[in-house]
């Protein structure tokens, strides 16, 4: 975030659209680690899944934790921006 700050990017004169940009390019990248992980060291190799229903799984492992998160953490920012007046752009 100290990024966007720093930039001084807005989307509609707020900074806060660029901030939920950027955090939805990172849950990208995020999910892809994490599904990686999932798949070659942690679900899929200790329950002995069979490699197409492997897939299913940490992929849908990835997508859930991910998506909890994201949602969680942007709502919430909208939740201080809107209702609570934060001011547009961070200082």
């Amino acid at each position: 975030m100290p990024l966007v700050v720093f930039s001084g990017l807005t989307i509609a004169g707020q900074a806060l659209w660029v901030m939920i940009l950027v955090i939805a390019v990172i849950a990208v990248i995020a999910t892809v680690l994490l599904f990686a992980f999932e798949y070659f060291f942690s679900t899929v190799p200790t329950r002995g899944l069979p490699r197409g229903k492997g897939l299913g799984v940490a992929l849908l492992i990835a997508l859930v934790t991910v998506l909890a998160f994201d949602v969680g953490m942007g709502g919430w920012m909208l939740v201080l921006h809107f209702l609570f007046f934060m001011p547009p752009s961070p200082t």
